[in-house]
């Protein structure tokens, strides 16, 4: 969106997108309800493999729609292809 395109919009695009799972992420700590949500990720006695995709399906749905919409208001590129056809 600020004009960009190839490899450096699609750097800074990884990057404002990481921040933004950051902030969701760090909302999900702070804000009671959402907190209620991802708990559940957090209830894991054993951290291991399944920890990382244990998620109240509420919270995958929510989590979702914010990394689409970040990626539909970034506009981000998609990544050239170098394949042959």
């Amino acid at each position: 969106m600020v004009g960009l395109s190839g490899w450096p919009a699609i750097v800074l695009g990884l990057i404002a997108l990481d921040l933004v799972i950051y902030g969701q992420h760090a909302m999900f700590h702070a804000v009671p309800i959402f907190w209620r949500l991802h708990k559940v990720h957090h209830t894991d006695l054993d951290v291991d493999v399944t920890t990382g995709v244990r998620f109240h399906p509420a919270e995958v749905i929510l989590s979702m729609g914010i990394k689409m919409a970040v990626v539909l208001v970034l506009a981000l590129p998609s990544l050239p292809c170098s394949c042959s056809r």
